[in-house]
């Protein structure tokens, strides 16, 4: 049982990553709200701090950091300069 929370836990942080890396690249072509931005991180962290939804919060931090990881993937990348 252990195992298969290891894997879906697994499986939810590279999707999550993957999910904030497009998010960055399509807030780039078309800015999203801040004030969604910032409820978004808000609401992720509350809900992994005072909630039993435990998956649903921490794919929704995982985004969050795929998000903030985008620009330091690329330059170390060198895809941008």
């Amino acid at each position: 049982m252990a195992f298969i929370i290891h894997l879906s836990f697994s499986f939810l942080t590279m999707i999550g990553l993957l999910f904030g890396h497009l998010f960055r690249c399509e807030h780039s072509l078309k800015p999203f709200d801040e004030s969604t931005l910032l409820g978004w991180v808000i609401v992720s962290l509350g809900g992994l701090l005072f909630t039993k939804f435990t998956s649903l919060f921490y794919f929704m931090n995982m985004v969050t950091i795929g998000w903030m990881s985008c620009d330091y993937a690329l330059q170390t990348l060198n895809l941008r300069t």
